[in-house]
């Protein structure tokens, strides 16, 4: 259902789609009483990720800041996946014109990848940014 969200809202431009999926995966998780976990708070990450492409970036943050409180409880602030909801975020505070902001969630990014061992374009991509905002 996440995947199929994803694709649909975030790919496809098919935003009520997509949000139909993922609102079917919170149902089942909430209905598992599974809300502190990992996969949930992946799946606000993707809630997230729809808003954003939807260009409704009060509501993106919302989801976003839901997976970083779940992250933050469950440890996972050394995961690649907690660099990923970092870079997501930039990605929200550039389209705001919060220069400032983006520019540190950027160099949180990279700091986050780089604890985690990952290596690939995104950590640096996420250095070279956060170096021309000034972090």
């Amino acid at each position: 259902m996440i995947s199929a969200g994803y694709i649909a809202g975030s790919t496809l431009n098919l935003f009520s789609e997509g949000l139909g999926y993922l609102e079917k995966a919170e149902r089942t998780f909430k209905g598992r009483n599974e809300t502190q976990s990992s996969g949930y708070a992946n799946l606000m990450m993707n809630i997230g990720n729809v808003y954003l492409d939807k260009s409704q970036l009060d509501r993106a943050l919302e989801y976003y800041l839901k997976d970083k409180s779940i992250e933050d409880g469950l440890g996972l602030q050394n995961t690649a996946g907690y660099a990923n909801l970092m870079y997501n975020m930039v990605m929200l505070y550039e389209k705001q014109g919060q220069r400032d902001q983006a520019g540190r969630y950027f160099r949180m990014a990279y700091d986050t990848f780089v604890r985690s061992d990952y290596s690939d374009e995104w950590r640096d991509k996420a250095l070279n940014n956060a170096r021309r905002l000034g972090y």
